[in-house]
């Protein structure tokens, strides 16, 4: 039922007329497939730690507890992170994994339907990810005339996005004197420095996941050309030209993240660009071997 595609163009020991693989040497193709489900593993990884970090974020954020609203918008990148592990996983099927013959009847529509069912949350994602930033952005001014008095009680002070930890006296030194907000409907406080910082995350976020959709949107279509025969060399230069924008602005939300974000955002937004590349690989040695197949016939 599986038959991996072996690519050859990143191999140097790989015979292009005939792909037979010298035996007497380190085989270039498995370091390459060790190497790339490596990364894969790690993106599997970074699900538990974002589980984590809005786990212990969500009772902080809403005070009315478990509603099917407040868990997609709580947990959203944990859903979103899922959703794209699943989806990263059938691009990887399709495009590598399963030879083409296989791809019909039952298999093509669990695929399918678990397809739909992904960008059903990501898009859901991407729109929590907007609310999200409306909940940002609702701040009133907090009066207190000594911030210490804080200390010892339920505000929390916002470290950083879904980092929400008690006042000590060592933060309330930091900000004596300076003003404070507090999240609408919530205990949370925070300076207008943190605050700035967190929306200009939001932001990001925002950027970020639509940006990701529309990069999936081209792959579906290059996807379902190259099945249909249709994926010519001009669709699949205007399709990397469009594609290369897109990733160069993943990058730059790379760049900003480096600014002002974490080092887990960081190494999960490298990590998807590798995930991705890979699947770009896959699609072009996919494109090669089938157009090879139609001249020579």
């Amino acid at each position: 039922m599986f038959a991996i595609r072996q690519p050859c163009y990143y191999d140097p020991f790989c015979d292009h007329d005939n792909e037979v693989q010298v035996k007497d040497r380190i085989n270039p193709h498995t370091l390459y497939l060790v190497f790339k489900y490596s990364i894969y593993l790690l993106l599997t990884m970074n699900l538990y730690h974002f589980f984590s970090d809005e786990h212990g974020a969500f009772a902080l954020t809403f005070a009315d507890g478990y509603t099917l609203k407040n868990i997609f918008v709580g947990y959203n990148a944990t859903i979103d992170t899922l959703a794209w592990l699943l989806l990263l996983y059938l691009f990887e099927l399709e495009t590598f994994i399963l030879d083409d013959d296989v791809i019909v009847g039952w298999v093509k529509w669990s695929m399918h339907g678990i397809r739909t069912v992904c960008y059903f949350f990501l898009v859901s994602a991407f729109y929590n990810y907007i609310e999200r930033y409306f909940l940002f952005t609702g701040i009133e001014p907090f009066q207190i005339d000594d911030v210490c008095t804080l200390v010892g009680t339920s505000y929390t002070y916002a470290f950083h996005m879904d980092e929400y930890i008690p006042w000590t006296q060592e933060i309330c030194q930091m900000h004596l004197g300076e003003p404070l907000f507090r999240y609408i409907g919530t205990d949370i406080i925070a300076p207008m420095s943190q605050s700035d910082m967190i929306i200009r995350l939001a932001w990001i976020d925002i950027t970020n996941s639509g940006t990701w959709l529309i990069v999936v949107l081209i792959l579906e279509i290059d996807v379902w050309l190259q099945i249909q025969g249709k994926l010519t060399p001009r669709i699949m230069l205007i399709s990397k030209w469009i594609k290369l924008f897109l990733y160069l602005t993943l990058f730059a939300c790379l760049g900003l993240w480096l600014i002002d974000g974490d080092l887990l955002d960081i190494g999960d937004a490298f990590l998807w660009l590798l995930g991705f590349f890979f699947i770009e690989l896959n699609l072009f040695d996919w494109n090669a071997e089938t157009t090879a197949e139609s001249a020579a016939a």
